[in-house]
């Protein structure tokens, strides 16, 4: 069995130029699990991050919270005592897997942008009030709406991933992570719709389950489960923790 901690990334950047950029909250947000792992004496053999900025920075922040609260930074830069137990406790160089990556509906908002202000109906009015400035709000208005259309298959680009594509490479993230042996204890940094699909399958959850765990999922969050590889080189899955901020009071709680 190998046991599996996902992080979501910290708050982004919704409603302005690079979505991809975290706020400075969701870089306080990362440090604070970071001196929360830290404190609480946990510590991987493995991390992976997705190829995204976000998860990439959300890792950096929270190794900064980390190994500042086990005393191993000095003006900035790590100090590491040979001596020490503390050594064992320095967080693994994270590995960057492409099949972390988030679905690609924020791109599919951007290549449609002109066409779904054109439409008549409730997605067309939430276009243009995102597009013309109505902020965070607004975009999340938007996304509430095109993602399920989207994976219902009535919207699409032929230049953006397909929801259906998204799902088959979310899947592969799991027997990838079963095969670490009964040892290993992994940290995964990714976003909440790549999350959210692995425990939708741990779940069996129906496609409108999925997206009720994917938008309740917020910055930060530790979502922990198993994976077991049987004999046959299937895998199985089971969900121990869902969505949870022990670090964080709830002036810093966010979900976009």
């Amino acid at each position: 069995m190998t046991r599996v901690l996902f992080v979501r990334h910290g708050q982004a950047s919704a409603g302005a130029a690079d979505y991809d950029e975290l706020s400075e909250l969701g870089r306080t947000q990362s440090r604070l699990l970071g001196r929360w792992l830290a404190e609480r004496n946990k510590a991987p053999t493995h991390v992976y991050v997705g190829p995204r900025k976000r998860h990439r920075d959300t890792f950096e922040e929270l190794a900064s919270g980390y190994h500042e609260a086990i005393g191993l930074t000095l003006e900035g830069q790590l100090v590491v005592d040979p001596t020490s137990s503390l050594t064992r406790r320095m967080l693994p160089v994270p590995t960057m897997l492409d099949a972390l990556d988030e679905h690609h509906g924020v791109q599919l908002l951007t290549s449609l942008g002109p066409l779904l202000a054109q439409r008549d109906d409730a997605i067309g009015r939430a276009a243009r009030r995102a597009f013309a400035g109505g902020g965070k709000r607004a975009f999340i208005e938007l996304v509430l709406l095109t993602m399920p259309a989207w994976a219902r298959g009535e919207l699409s680009h032929p230049d953006v991933e397909p929801w259906a594509d998204f799902m088959t490479r979310s899947r592969t993230v799991s027997p990838r992570l079963s095969g670490l042996g009964e040892t290993a204890s992994v940290w995964v940094i990714s976003s909440g719709g790549l999350i959210s699909s692995v425990i939708g399958e741990a779940l069996g959850c129906s496609l409108e389950r999925t997206f009720e765990l994917m938008f309740a999922m917020r910055n930060t969050a530790l979502s922990e489960l198993s994976v077991r590889r049987g004999e046959d080189g299937t895998h199985a899955l089971s969900l121990f923790t869902f969505n949870t901020l022990p670090h964080l009071d709830e002036d810093h709680a966010t979900f976009v």
